[in-house]
């Protein structure tokens, strides 16, 4: 049966198929095999002959795409909090649902103008590679309007693990998403290909497929970020809010290998007026460590601050507000989000943020440049889903970087990832507090200095050499 022959019901449903696919990449499911399934059905929508039936496998796609990948966030925001005003509710269907689904329609929307521009066949090298092209504007665009935040719709955090790991100091998670569509639309055209009683240029389409995906593995031996020095640097990092647990673990860790820092939880002014006052202020005998905390009014419109505690220029300027101010000696005040350097860190400057800052893939390249290590405090989310995807996202903030990256999570799975993404260490609240060590990383990769111009040109190269080569239709 020819491809346009379907009803249209059936092409809504399979493209609708397509977009359920695509996320199940990402936890809870974590099978990278769908969301390539997914991808392949989504191309082979795309080739159809009429106009119209392209538009309908778009928004089922659309559809299918948008709400399986923001359904546990949907859940988190929507059907948990209580005394939600409709209003709220309202906005946050604008922003995680119809405005990823007209993202998608716009700009997958114009790949039959493209390929019919540029003169390309069906099922062909040149359609495969103008869709992962397209594919990458999309979620470029996405990421970048202020509305969609957190933009969670990114294919390439699901090819995370894989040989795509070494585009992403480059492109950022967009080269998984290009690895990822590219051969998805390959295989794809390999099998039409293979299904005519006279298929064509099948040997073409093979060594292309092999080419995509080996030039992972030539990326892979390439550093972009080398250690900063030597010296072990090692931390300990509170799981738990619990002041009397945490004062005995962290007496027990200082005396036994006494970090270079020591990272504190979420507190906020009524824990500092209550239990932490006891010993927080021993810890200025502790001069070869610095101690980190996370500190936040109750009044409203103040910002969060980050203070160390040990050597430094004091801070007590900032918590004017806190009665027990004077237990903070001395230290470093750092505002949300910001680099800070503390002589215990030796000269190392240590990049901090949270308040899901980390989940957009550009603030934190540009922002790190100048700093070896990543911290991220993690915002309060009890869904163990979500706490998995945003450790993912976390090891693509590390990829994009070349810098290691400390997870805290008091409600989740806080985590020690490298420089590769590779998560290396996972502490739960029951661990109470847990320690070790990371390599800080210097120099910036392709992705700090260019940020989202960096898949856009590789988008664009591709895109020109297209226009130059109108006779690519033949392949």
């Amino acid at each position: 049966m020819p491809l346009n022959n379907y009803p249209k019901l059936t092409e809504f449903s399979l493209a609708l198929t397509a977009g359920i696919l695509l996320p199940l990449g990402l936890p809870p499911v974590d099978i990278s095999f769908l969301s390539l399934l997914g991808a392949s059905l989504l191309f082979s929508r795309t080739q159809l002959d009429g106009m119209r039936s392209i538009a309908i496998a778009i928004l089922g796609f659309a559809f299918g795409y948008t709400i399986t990948g923001q359904f546990w966030f949907l859940c988190h925001q929507i059907l948990l909090p209580q005394h939600q005003s409709i209003a709220e509710t309202l906005e946050i269907v604008l922003q995680q649902l119809l405005i990823p689904i007209l993202s998608i329609i716009l700009i997958l929307g114009f790949y039959p103008t493209c390929r019919k521009v540029l003169n390309l066949a069906r099922f062909s090298i040149g359609s495969s590679i103008l869709f992962a092209c397209l594919w990458v504007i999309y979620e470029v665009l996405y990421s970048l309007i202020p509305l969609t935040y957190p933009p969670l719709l990114i294919a390439g955090y699901s090819t995370i693990g894989f040989q795509s790991d070494s585009l992403f100091p480059i492109m950022g998670p967009f080269g998984g998403s290009f690895v990822l569509m590219l051969a998805a639309s390959l295989l794809s055209s390999l099998f039409y290909q293979l299904s005519k009683k006279h298929p064509r240029h099948v040997i073409s389409l093979v060594l292309t497929l092999i080419l995509t995906l080996i030039t992972p593995f030539l990326c892979n031996h390439h550093e972009w970020t080398v250690s900063y020095d030597k010296r072990p640097f090692s931390y300990a990092m509170q799981t738990r809010i619990d002041a009397d647990q945490v004062s005995s673990s962290l007496n027990k860790t200082l005396g036994t290998v006494s970090p270079k820092l020591v990272i504190f939880g979420n507190t906020f002014s009524r824990d500092v007026n209550g239990n932490w006052p006891k010993y927080l202020s021993k810890l200025d005998s502790y001069s070869n460590t610095a101690f980190l905390a996370r500190f936040k009014s109750d009044q409203k419109n103040c910002p969060t601050y980050y203070c160390t505690f040990g050597e430094g220029d004091g801070c007590t300027c900032a918590y004017d507000h806190i009665p027990s101010a004077d237990v903070f000696k001395a230290g470093l005040p750092v505002h949300n989000p910001s680099t800070f350097r503390h002589p215990a860190v030796d000269a190392y400057r240590i990049m901090i943020t949270g308040n899901s800052d980390d989940l957009t893939p550009y603030f934190i390249s540009s922002k790190v440049i100048g700093a070896e290590a990543i911290i991220v405090y993690d915002v309060s989310i009890s869904s163990k889903v979500l706490q998995d995807r945003l450790l993912r996202i976390n090891q693509s903030r590390a990829l994009e970087t070349g810098r290691p990256v400390l997870r805290y999570s008091e409600k989740g799975v806080a985590a020690e990832i490298n420089h590769r993404g590779e998560v290396k260490a996972r502490y739960y609240p029951e661990h109470i507090f847990a320690s070790g060590s990371i390599t800080p990383m210097t120099k910036p990769t392709p992705f700090m200095l260019l940020g989202p111009y960096a898949p856009l040109s590789v988008v664009t190269l591709c895109l020109v050499f297209f226009a130059y080569r109108r006779l690519f239709h033949s392949l």
